[in-house]
């Protein structure tokens, strides 16, 4: 089986956008894994304000990230204006996962990378990775 660390490290992307964002703990891990990248935006339900934990302490004062309050049922983003899509176990939390999923597909880039990744169980120990090329 293929290290999902080393997948991600063959990686660059240009502009990111980290779907279900919460407290920031998928972006942290693809800053640390990804060869490279420009840009990442992070969209939550929830406003970024109201979360504060050290995940998000840690990439707060990073260049080039940012938190925007948004459903990810309705992403306002131009079609085909993201080089990578990601959601870090969250899928599970929404009311409706496929339109989710279509709507990152719609701002993905062609020849851009969707990163999946969910987990199952108490820890939400991390159980799939998929990186779909589009």
């Amino acid at each position: 089986m293929t290290d999902p660390g080393e997948v991600l490290s063959k990686i660059s992307g240009k502009r990111i956008l980290d779907v279900a964002a919460g407290s920031g703990g998928n972006i942290y891990h693809l800053i640390n894994s990804l060869k490279s990248y420009e840009e990442i935006i992070g969209v939550d339900l929830e406003n970024p304000e109201s979360i504060k934990t050290p995940d998000q302490e840690n990439i707060i004062n990073k260049n080039n990230i940012s938190y925007l309050q948004m459903d990810a049922h309705d992403l306002v983003f131009d079609d085909e204006s993201f080089d990578i899509v990601s959601i870090g176990k969250s899928l599970h939390h929404l009311d409706f996962p496929v339109k989710v999923l279509s709507q990152m597909f719609r701002v993905l880039k062609k020849d851009g990378y969707a990163l999946l990744s969910e987990g199952i169980g108490l820890r939400c120990a991390p159980v799939l990775l998929a990186v779909c090329e589009k």
